[in-house]
């Protein structure tokens, strides 16, 4: 009987184990890095994965013991609760290992390592399924397949703080974010927040943290990722800004998806193929279980889940 590494991890080995829990170097974590756009538009992007082809003798990636490096940290997607892991990207890649049968082990990783973990020849993870926006300058050296989920960026405040009710109030305010993610000013273009005094933390928890104390005004990434944190928080001392008239987005609409090695076309489309079938039959039960806030708002397919499989052709496995 199959037994999923990702809630019991009883297939591995002690000497497994202890390698796929080794942190990774850098300890960033959170939503994710530039500018690759409207998922409900076409951009007459040619697709490379209209079909899922078998795997062949040259593209064996997801074949023998495959490395999926995943978030540890990041409430709503994936956190490890002791040995098991729990979370909507969790569910996504408990998926994809019975979907394209994988003998999957899991590694942590942080926002920073992501393309790192899958390029060069001591390469450390085989897929990447870790809040990873697919983004134009990513694509330069990895590839995707996705997207599996579509987020907005946005503000997380102290609960009743009323310092910003517009972008231009970012003026001056400190802000914090993550190294490596879009957030970053010094991963990204400066974006909205150029007049604000924006820093990096390792982690989102860190970020937090010193907001609560006062040390800044807000904390800067995708929504999907702040929303993470507002479930969790038992405090109930955090919220993410909204207005009544529009959703209060600060930056580019960020598209989630798994990070894979260049030079795998194969591996890639059936990546995809399994994508699109997560996101039409499994994505709303398992986005509901992990962000129940969120699908009590009554708009969370539309905010959240990409459209159609037709965008997943048109992100997927780019070639240029």
């Amino acid at each position: 009987m199959h037994v999923s590494v990702w809630r019991g991890l009883s297939r591995l080995g002690a000497g497994a184990l202890a390698l796929s829990l080794v942190p990774a170097c850098g300890a960033g974590d959170g939503g994710e890095d530039g500018k690759r756009p409207d998922a409900g538009a076409g951009t007459g992007k040619s697709s490379a994965a209209a079909s899922a082809p078998s795997p062949s003798p040259s593209d064996d990636l997801l074949s023998g013991k495959v490395r999926i490096a995943v978030k540890y940290n990041q409430p709503g997607f994936n956190v490890q609760k002791g040995v098991p892991y729990y979370g909507f990207e969790n569910e996504l890649v408990e998926f994809l290992e019975k979907e394209l049968k994988l003998d999957a082990i899991p590694v942590r990783i942080d926002s920073e390592s992501r393309e790192g973990y899958l390029t060069g020849e001591d390469r450390t993870a085989d897929l990447v399924v870790a809040t990873y926006s697919i983004t134009s300058r990513r694509e330069k050296k990895v590839d995707f397949a996705g997207p599996y989920l579509k987020t907005h960026q946005g503000l997380m405040v102290r609960k009743g703080y009323t310092g910003i009710k517009s972008v231009k109030d970012t003026a001056g305010k400190r802000i914090c974010t993550v190294t490596g993610s879009t957030s970053d000013p010094g991963a990204e273009d400066e974006g909205p927040l150029a007049d604000a005094i924006v820093e990096t933390r390792a982690t989102y928890q860190e970020c937090i943290n010193q907001l609560k104390q006062g040390d800044f005004e807000a904390v800067h990434t995708d929504k999907a990722v702040l929303y993470g944190f507002v479930e969790e928080d038992k405090e109930e001392a955090l919220e993410v800004l909204e207005r009544s008239d529009e959703s209060f987005n600060v930056g580019d609409l960020q598209l989630y998806g798994v990070g894979l090695p260049e030079g795998h076309p194969a591996a890639c489309a059936r990546v995809a193929e399994a994508l699109k079938k997560f996101n039409e039959e499994e994505w709303l039960t398992k986005f509901s279980l992990h962000f129940p806030k969120l699908r009590a708002q009554g708009n969370a397919e539309d905010t959240y889940k990409p459209p159609s499989g037709a965008v997943v052709d048109e992100y997927s496995c780019d070639k240029d």
